[in-house]
């Protein structure tokens, strides 16, 4: 199942600390010459909300129904996120969303003080094998 089989079904503002990335399907390691270059780019403007900036995560569909409860947003809140902005913020909690790729985005990011990233979120079923 490639990453192109999955559809949005949100997108949300998160947490940073939220983030993890799925190192064995492609995730590569901090080059911090890289994180210099966004962060010059960023002090002309971070924009998280464009979408070359934001970036593909996946949750599992219950953890994702867990957190629309404690962000108290709905399924339909979700849709209507891939539609138009503002985008909700989803409280994760102790979950995770779990990115393919972004690490130098969000390195930046944090490094210029900021704590929230947009992201497209793909609900993902354990069991599927996955490849981008």
């Amino acid at each position: 199942m490639d990453i192109e089989d999955h559809n949005p079904v949100g997108i949300v503002h998160v947490n940073i600390s939220s983030l993890d990335f799925i190192d064995n399907i492609g995730s590569r390691e901090v080059d911090n010459q890289n994180v210099d270059i966004l962060v010059e780019a960023f002090k002309h403007g971070c924009f998280p909300d464009a979408v070359q900036n934001q970036i593909p995560a996946f949750i599992i569909p219950a953890e994702l129904d867990r957190a629309l409860q404690a962000s108290q947003l709905t399924a339909t809140d979700l849709q209507t996120s891939l539609l138009r902005k503002p985008y909700p913020i989803l409280n994760l909690g102790q979950e995770k969303l779990y990115c393919l790729y972004g690490r130098h985005r969000l390195a930046a990011a944090v490094k210029e003080r900021h704590y929230w990233w947009t992201i497209r979120i793909l609900s993902f079923e354990p069991g599927n094998k996955l490849s981008i």
